[in-house]
Formats: structure tokens, C-alpha cells, sequence
């Protein structure tokens, strides 16, 4: 069943006793951090962070990321409340699923647009997964773990229900990349979210 919650702001997770999740992101949640442009984004990040490691970086937003400020990949070069998941099994097996994927979805490979974000998720999961950073009883919590994107094309294409939902969890399992992660789905003009999950 897909469950989806009610919209709601970082401010109100900041007054919440008790509140503690971990994220993956991708790059413009971390552009977002930069310019503090995004509603609330930057006093969550550092209230967060301030626990601990909670923001995760894929190597797929890691390689954009880079590339969009023109660096080196070799370069550690993130944000500092930003850790890269390196996890190169992740990053193979997500770049074999995702011509798999977007032949389900009746995509281009060659569509750039959906390519990082598309690795992106499928990279997720797994990363979550085998991170030792990210507790493994959050990881089985629901509400405790997500990706987290502003990209609402991206929701809305790939994820945006329940039978978009199971054609990715399908090749996610055929491909050996642990599950589909939960989204939180972050709008840009006011900072407020909406969270999805599934569960079989």
C-alpha cells in the first residue's frame, strides 16, 4: 500500500521532541543548503547534523555535484553537513538497472534529464542499506530514512504512484538493490513536504 502523509515544514520538524531521521540528497537540496534559498533547509540541516552524520551523499549526486562546480571528482568538496555514501557495488549495479528502468517507463536512456536522478534513487536503497553510519533500526522504522528532492517532475514521472511505485521496486529487486527508498517530496516556494511510502 502507499501510504502518504499530510504537507509539512521543516520548521515543524525542528519543535518536534525526539525527531531524528537521515537522508540521502540530491544536488539541489545541497545547492539549496549553499544558498539558503529553500524555506527552513538550512536551520533543519544544521539541527540535524549537530546529532550526527544525517545527510548522504550517492555517488551518482556526488560525480553532479562536482561537475557543476567544475572540480575534479577526486576532490572531497561537499558542504560539510554532506558525506559521501561511496559505494561503488551501488553505483554498478544502479548504472546496469537504470536502462531496465526507463524502458519500463517508456524513457530514453539517453534522457539526461532523468538519467542522475534516476541512478540516484536506485543507488539509495542499497546505500542506506549497507551504510554503518545509519542505524540499522532506522532503516526498518517507518519515517526515520528518505531521499529527499525538490524535483517534483522527477516524483510525478517516476514515483508518483502506486503502480509507478512497483515497477521500480521491481527492477530495484531485480538488480539486487535492496529496496526502493521512501521520498520526501520538498516544494520549492514554500519549503514544505510530502512524504511517500510503500510497503509490500
Amino acid at each position: 500500500m502507499l501510504v502518504v502523509a499530510a504537507n509539512r515544514s521543516f520548521d515543524s520538524l525542528l519543535n518536534e521532541e525526539g525527531h531524528d531521521c537521515y537522508y540521502s540528497v540530491d544536488t539541489n537540496m545541497i545547492i539549496f543548503y549553499v544558498n539558503g534559498k529553500l524555506p527552513g533547509w538550512v536551520d533543519y540541516v544544521d539541527h540535524l547534523s549537530a546529532k550526527g552524520k544525517r545527510f548522504f551523499v550517492t555517488n551518482a549526486i556526488y560525480e553532479e555535484y562536482n561537475k557543476g562546480l567544475g572540480r575534479q571528482i577526486t576532490e572531497y568538496s561537499l558542504p560539510s553537513p554532506f558525506h559521501r555514501l561511496d559505494d561503488e557495488d551501488a553505483s554498478y549495479k544502479a548504472s546496469i538497472a537504470y536502462p531496465a528502468l526507463m524502458k519500463e517507463f517508456n524513457i530514453s536512456p539517453d534522457n539526461t534529464h532523468f538519467a542522475i536522478d534516476a541512478r540516484w534513487i536506485l543507488e539509495s536503497g542499497y546505500c542506506i542499506a549497507a551504510s554503518l553510519d545509519i542505524p540499522e533500526a532506522a532503516v526498518v522504522e517507518r519515517g526515520k530514512v528518505f531521499a529527499i528532492t525538490c524535483n517534483a517532475k522527477l516524483i510525478q514521472r517516476l514515483f508518483n504512484s502506486l503502480t509507478k511505485r512497483r515497477t521500480f521496486e521491481n527492477i530495484v529487486n531485480q538488480h539486487g538493490l535492496e529496496h526502493l527508498v521512501n521520498m520526501r517530496s520538498v516544494s520549492v516556494k514554500d519549503g514544505t513536504f510530502l512524504d511517500k511510502y510503500s510497503y509490500e
